[in-house]
């Protein structure tokens, strides 16, 4: 009687052990280097290292229409606008590299820099 030294159970235990260790190597990584860049009218006006932020805060970008822009561990986001439809608001909170929301009528922009690749979705490539 012949016995097998790897079994089907090991292949798939080993696929996954390694499957694992990639995903927790890829988002340990994903979170270092992730900076905030907000602009008013194309220039900046503060930058936010989101990957050093451990509490939540929120500050005021003045210009003709005003914006108020929360920060936390989770991401960075528009939560108050007296621009007339609050689309910016709807953005939700941005946490990846590449990410971008703006709010027209007030002229301010968040998008999210780092080191290294940005994600690159199916439209893009």
């Amino acid at each position: 009687m012949k016995t097998r030294l790897i079994k089907k159970a090991d292949i798939i235990i080993a696929v996954i052990l390694i499957s694992a260790g990639i995903m927790t190597m890829f988002f340990l990584r994903s979170g270092r280097g992730r900076i905030a860049v907000i602009e008013y009218d194309g220039s900046i006006v503060k930058t936010v290292n989101l990957s050093e932020v451990t509490e939540e805060y929120t500050f005021t970008v003045k210009g003709d229409l005003d914006v108020e822009i929360t920060v936390s561990p989770k991401g960075i986001g528009f939560t108050q606008s007296s621009c007339p439809d609050k689309l910016c608001i709807k953005f939700g909170i941005l946490s990846k590299r590449g990410e971008m929301a703006s709010c027209v009528p007030a002229r301010v922009s968040i998008r999210i820099t780092g080191e290294g690749k940005i994600p690159l979705d199916g439209i893009t490539g």
